[in-house]
């Protein structure tokens, strides 16, 4: 990524991921329990340990108590009561997930040492710096047993040879190294057309999660986009990747949001700001335009986030019903119960 320019940092109680922004955009209360109900930071064991005391005290009723369908729900998105959780629980939380990837710097070095030219370039570059380097010790202890009288003829031509072959190494390798550039930029090259992004430079990619976060010094944000491309024009363009499909032909709003919200990040890492980003689902993309409308709506939303505690939950009066009983707190939430 490009260097951050210099801010000052901004007067906000916490950082915040474009993620929840997104979330708090789509629902505010959804967002303030995934924050601070303890359930959502509770262990599976403690969930489960809250489920059978509930399953005590109210027998077969259990089923039927708010908190009880809350803390199911949290267990089923977890994926608890599936048989490959429970044989694999202990397990995972013992991982660690560095280990599933290896550094991409590190992916593709290796695939270029696995090209043909690479290799044989590497193997006459050794070769000939031995024999180089043989030939030359050769000519050296000739020199010094043989007498003043000898001819010196071939002698010579055996240290020029030597040099010779040392002088063919040193070309070899340098011929490597360009080689194992152009080889690697081919792949990069590659990489970059096989996932559809505009022409550019792949500066940043976070497919496996392992991506550096991205800040903002003005504002409370952190982010990890899918990628960031910079344009040929030098602007910064972000791209999400959302695992589902959109069977309409406009994005949905808190995913725009999102996108938005890394182009605000993105303002400080060049010197113009991005002008658009890619959302991508599985069935199709969209180009969200970063505008101003959409930068003061995540200024604003961030500013109401950060007067929300514990003790204080955002004012939301109403929700759209499809929301509250798509949402597994809607048991709990005065705005969603009953929907």
């Amino acid at each position: 990524m490009p260097q951050r320019k210099q801010s000052i940092p901004g007067t906000f109680q916490r950082n915040y991921t474009a993620k929840e922004v997104a979330q708090y955009d789509y629902c505010p209360l959804v967002w303030w329990h995934e924050q601070y109900d303890v359930a959502v930071n509770a262990s599976t064991d403690t969930l489960f340990a809250q489920l059978v005391a509930l399953e005590h005290e109210y027998g077969t009723q259990a089923p039927n108590v708010p908190d009880y369908q809350v803390i199911e729900q949290l267990l089923v998105r977890r994926g608890a009561f599936s048989e490959e959780y429970q044989a694999s629980h202990q397990q995972h939380d013992a991982e660690d997930y560095n280990e599933y990837r290896a550094d991409s710097d590190e992916d593709y070095a290796e695939s270029v040492e696995k090209q043909p030219r690479v290799r044989l370039l590497l193997r006459l570059a050794f070769i000939t710096l031995a024999l180089g380097i043989l030939l030359v010790l050769l000519s050296g202890i000739l020199l010094s047993v043989l007498t003043l009288s000898a001819k010196w003829t071939p002698i010579t031509l055996l240290f020029a040879s030597g040099v010779g072959l040392l002088l063919f190494s040193l070309a070899c390798f340098l011929l490597l190294f360009n080689e194992r550039r152009v080889q690697r930029e081919r792949l990069i090259e590659a990489h970059h057309q096989a996932l559809g992004l505009p022409p550019g430079e792949l500066v940043y990619e976070n497919t496996d999660s392992l991506g550096e976060a991205l800040t903002s010094d003005i504002y409370p944000l952190l982010a990890r986009p899918a990628y960031v491309v910079k344009l040929q024009n030098n602007l910064l363009f972000p791209v999400d990747i959302k695992p589902i499909a959109q069977n309409t032909m406009t994005p949905e709003p808190h995913h725009v949001l999102q996108v938005a919200t890394y182009c605000l990040i993105l303002e400080e890492y060049a010197e113009e700001p991005p002008t658009h980003g890619l959302l991508r689902y599985t069935d199709r993309d969209f180009t969200i335009e970063y505008t101003p409308a959409l930068r003061r709506k995540i200024i604003r939303l961030l500013k109401e986030m950060d007067l929300c505690s514990a003790e204080m939950p955002p004012a939301l009066q109403k929700q759209k019903a499809s929301k509250c009983r798509a949402c597994i707190y809607q048991p709990i939430c005065p705005v969603g119960y009953g929907k």
